[in-house]
């Protein structure tokens, strides 16, 4: 059995089992478990725990590193990153709009080589192999191209916080559609199909099982990555991401879209030529 096959049998597990539990959303409540030292809402350990007895049958040598049971050590070269459910809250309250986000990361060099990822309300999926470009529900895609986003206006989705209002007082004048959609999974994947120009995650970073799956994707599709903290950027390109505290992270459909948002929301750094 191919990786990719693996994934999507993996996404079909979690699917299936959201669907006879949580079939109008619901799974909010608060539940604990003998493998978990914290309580989680039921609809996250249904998933999990789904996921992760699925993978035992069909890829028992894969390690696993899960969102709420870490990591589960087999002996193996691969890891599977898995958010069973990323957008939690649409779940529970019936908003389309969740997915299983699943990425195969070799142990050396580390790397992401595989990538699926399902919108679990619709069947909607995405999926990338490392050199093999991304691909929507079987069709390959590519980011949006050029700088048209100059004229038109930005469309991007925004995740800001508190701190957040004056960086996003200085973006507004440049925007023309902005959201926050609850599913950083899925929203990267939008700006891989070139329906979206950028996710901006402004003094925050997104965790690992978050967004392993969707930067393989958004980047196989020509997309990227940058960071920003303490007046430095450091596109990521085959660097991990870095998780560390009030840094800001940009996954755009191109350097240039990284570039100008940058300059708008950061304008002491310095910009590269032609942003």
């Amino acid at each position: 059995m191919d990786e990719i096959r693996s994934l999507k049998e993996i996404s079909r597990a979690v699917s299936g089992v959201l669907g006879e539990r949580f079939p109008r959303g619901g799974g909010g409540d608060l539940v604990t478990s003998p493998d978990l030292d914290h309580p989680i809402k039921e609809i996250d350990l249904v998933a999990e725990e789904a996921a992760i007895q699925r993978v035992g049958v069909i890829r028992p040598e894969w390690n696993i590193e899960a969102e709420d049971s870490g990591f589960i050590d087999k002996g193996g070269g691969e890891t599977l990153v898995v958010d069973p459910i990323d957008g939690t809250f649409n779940a529970i309250h019936g908003i389309p709009l969740y997915s299983t986000s699943l990425a195969l990361r070799l142990k050396d060099p580390p790397t992401i080589t595989h990538s699926f990822i399902e919108n679990l309300a619709t069947g909607d999926s995405y999926e990338a192999v490392k050199g093999g470009g991304a691909f929507h529900n079987g069709c390959e895609m590519t980011t949006e191209k050029g700088d048209a986003f100059k004229e038109r206006g930005l469309q991007i989705s925004l995740y800001l916080g508190r701190s957040g209002l004056g960086p996003l007082s200085r973006v507004l004048p440049y925007l023309k559609r902005g959201r926050a959609l609850g599913c950083i999974s899925l929203e990267v994947c939008l700006v891989a199909s070139g329906v979206l120009d950028a996710v901006l995650f402004y003094g925050r970073v997104p965790r690992v099982c978050d967004i392993s799956a969707a930067r393989l994707v958004l980047e196989e599709a020509g997309g990227g990555f940058v960071q920003v903290s303490g007046g430095e950027k450091v596109y990521l390109e085959s660097r991990p991401l870095v998780e560390k505290e009030h840094m800001t992270t940009i996954a755009g459909a191109n350097r240039l879209v990284n570039e100008y948002i940058i300059e708008r929301v950061f304008p002491d750094i310095k910009q590269e030529e032609g942003s």
